[in-house]
């Protein structure tokens, strides 16, 4: 059935402007006009405030690199999840190559999306479909709203640069067990290993894998039997690398995978209707999108049951795809709540179109009919306009959590980031408006606590902020920030402030080593009392992890002109 199916799309003539590398110059083209505005967008406060712009002083040195294999992205000394070295070496690249400019950070999110559109293109060919066919697909990938967050958004680029490992992965695996070639096994394992080294979901590839060759292809046992033996040796000795990171694996929950199933359908309702985006919701914002989704599916199913020429195996391999690669996203909870963020439908979505490839709908699909390429041309204009609008949520920090609010008001979160924001340009009033809300939600909310307090120590609340911070501690014993604001208020209030002050700082350090404001009131306060020698010793733990020395001239420099005019300032 498959093969009569291919022979009869090989007879139809393929269009001349889709020869050679033509599909790259056009997607690039697309793509750069829906997404070139982007390169102007300033940060949004969401990862890559900690990760580029308070960071840039070790991002800009080439020496970094080795740093990035030793610890979790965050550098949260063994309390973090994600160990991507590859994603922390692009922006280094980016910082050296751009000396810090956020613009260079966007275009290379750009261009990765580009290289990620056109390895879409190549899977589907290898996947046997026509070049026309494969190419309006991939043009969707390239221009669907869903896809907008990971390409805008800068620390989103960890979805597409995997996606550019992950695809070539796919493509030399299906060569091989075409062709026996071993260069493609050697091709296949290079770009394996760089996705298992920028995100975690490459382990997933080998369910698909097992899947594609088993039920489509029917490999022999041997060839997949050496397949085998060469994954597990990588997968472990990855595992080891993560771990020798201080990486923490995620607690998986059986009672939660099920309750966030209905999840995949908000997904797929989002792709079929992506009319109804938000860019942290949360499960009780979604039941629009699981009821569009679930709608979706039985549509779905019905035509597949119209369709007597179906090929389930090929309609088995995008659902394999979509709900293998999209499920584990929602085994990570950084908030009290899961968040369905849409980047992660970036590979998912890959799935998606190879179902919709395999639907026979009731009109004339063919590449000679007028109506149905209009059609086609009208949806990709509805996507690309969308898309180009959307993408403006991400211009600046209040526009972005603004609109995370308004479109997820469940999501405590949400309320948390807008609320630290205006805490810290100092707008109190309305930072705690927000910051109450969070609490009504989840009165454990990570930061939330921390932010109170430290808007109560400034407006002259000593003891309600005490509560906070001690409050964020109990819950949230890692948060390295709590500490720091308790060790401020404690030297501000108490009579013989230092023991305590100190300890709160060191614990701050502790729990984060590259929390650099507690190095500055350590070294502020060693400065001020003449102790050389823990100053020292400060000094090199923050060489150890790469905090500005610029900090401790800061220090020396203020202390002098206290000693000298009576003030800090």
């Amino acid at each position: 059935m498959d093969k009569n199916k291919n022979a009869t799309d090989s007879q139809i003539p393929e269009s001349k402007y889709l020869k050679g590398r033509l599909p790259l110059l056009w997607l690039t083209i697309a793509i750069f006009i829906v997404f070139s505005k982007s390169l102007s967008y300033d940060y949004i406060y969401f990862d890559d405030n900690r990760l580029i712009k308070e960071n840039m002083f070790n991002l800009k040195k080439i020496s970094y690199i080795s740093h990035a294999f030793k610890e979790d992205v965050f550098n949260l000394n063994g309390h973090g999840m994600y160990y991507r070295p590859i994603f922390t070496i692009t922006l280094i690249l980016d910082a050296v190559a751009g000396n810090g400019k956020f613009g260079w950070f966007h275009f290379t999110n750009i261009l990765l999306h580009v290289i990620a559109s056109y390895l879409v293109f190549l899977l589907l060919l290898e996947l046997g479909y026509r070049r026309k066919k494969s190419f309006i697909f991939s043009f969707i990938f390239a221009l669907h709203p869903m896809i907008t967050q990971a390409v805008v958004w800068v620390p989103g680029r960890n979805d597409t640069l995997f996606a550019v490992f992950l695809l070539p992965a796919v493509i030399y695996f299906i060569r091989y067990l075409k062709t026996n070639s071993v260069k493609y096994i050697f091709l296949h394992l290079l770009f394996l290993v760089l996705a298992l080294l920028t995100k975690e979901t490459a382990v997933i590839f080998i369910i698909v894998a097992s899947f594609y060759s088993y039920f489509i292809l029917q490999s022999s046992s041997k060839k997949y039997l050496l397949l085998y033996l060469v994954w597990i040796p990588i997968i472990v000795l990855w595992y080891i690398a993560r771990k020798s990171a201080m990486c923490l694996n995620p607690e998986v929950s059986f009672p939660e995978i099920i309750r966030n199933i209905p999840g995949i359908f908000s997904y797929l309702g989002k792709i079929v209707f992506p009319f109804n985006l938000s860019v942290l919701p949360v499960m009780e914002d979604l039941y629009f999108s699981i009821a569009i989704g679930i709608i979706a599916t039985l549509v779905l199913i019905y035509f597949t049951n119209k369709d007597k020429e179906r090929r389930l195996n090929y309609l088995f391999l995008g659902a394999v795809w979509f709900v293998c690669f999209l499920v584990p996203s929602f085994l990570t909870k950084f908030t009290n709540d899961v968040v369905f963020s849409e980047h992660r439908a970036y590979i998912p979505l890959i799935g998606v179109l190879i179902l919709l490839m395999e639907i026979k709908l009731p009109v004339k699909s063919d590449s000679s009919d007028k109506n149905f390429t209009s059609v086609l041309f009208i949806v990709l204009i509805i996507l690309a306009v969308t898309t180009f609008a959307y993408s403006s949520t991400f211009k600046d920090k209040y526009t972005f959590w603004e609109n995370a609010v308004k479109t997820s008001p469940s999501n405590a979160f949400n309320y948390t980031n807008i609320g630290s924001l205006y805490r810290q340009d100092e707008k109190y009033g309305l930072a705690e408006n927000y910051l109450k809300e969070a609490l009504k939600i989840h009165d454990n909310e990570y930061l939330v606590n921390t932010n109170l307090g430290y808007i109560c120590m400034k407006t002259h609340r000593e003891k309600e902020a005490q509560q906070y911070f001690l409050k964020e501690i109990k819950y949230n014993p890692a948060c390295s920030d709590a500490y720091l604001f308790l060790g401020l208020l404690y030297m501000r209030s108490l009579k013989n402030p230092d023991s305590i002050a100190i300890e709160c700082w060191n614990k701050a350090i502790s729990v984060n080593p590259h929390n650099s404001d507690a190095y500055y009131e350590l070294a502020l306060y060693y400065t001020f009392k003449r102790n050389n020698e823990a100053l020292e010793e400060l000094k090199q733990k923050a060489s150890k992890y790469f905090i500005d020395k610029q900090i401790f001239v800061t220090c020396e420099e203020k202390i002098r002109n206290f000693r000298k005019h009576g003030t800090l300032k």
